[in-house]
């Protein structure tokens, strides 16, 4: 099953740097992509809604892993896993049927 449709979440930072590339994502990858980007998430993909700080990335880490992937990440994942698997097994399960 051929997948034309890329699923990029970015998490969400001030730096000028990451509005660029998400800007740019079409020129990275082949096909039509979505881009999502989530408030208060950290780079293990769980909510954090503290001020990030390097010197306790760790600390933060070991308190993350018990937590389930950030509700709207989650969310997202689920709706484009439906709507470009699941569907299209569908429709071909469908149309081999007939």
């Amino acid at each position: 099953m051929k997948v034309d449709n890329n699923l990029v979440v970015f998490r969400f930072c001030n730096y000028r740097h990451s509005l660029w590339e998400m800007k740019r994502i079409g020129h990275y990858v082949k096909g039509d992509s979505a881009v999502h980007v989530i408030k208060n998430m950290d780079h293990s993909l769980k909510s954090f809604e503290r001020d990030f700080k390097v010197l306790e990335l760790q600390k933060n880490y070991k308190e993350g892993a018990g937590k389930p992937l950030h509700p709207m990440l989650e969310e997202i994942i689920v709706n484009w896993i439906e709507a470009h698997f699941i569907s299209q097994y569908e429709r071909n399960k469908t149309s081999n049927s007939i």
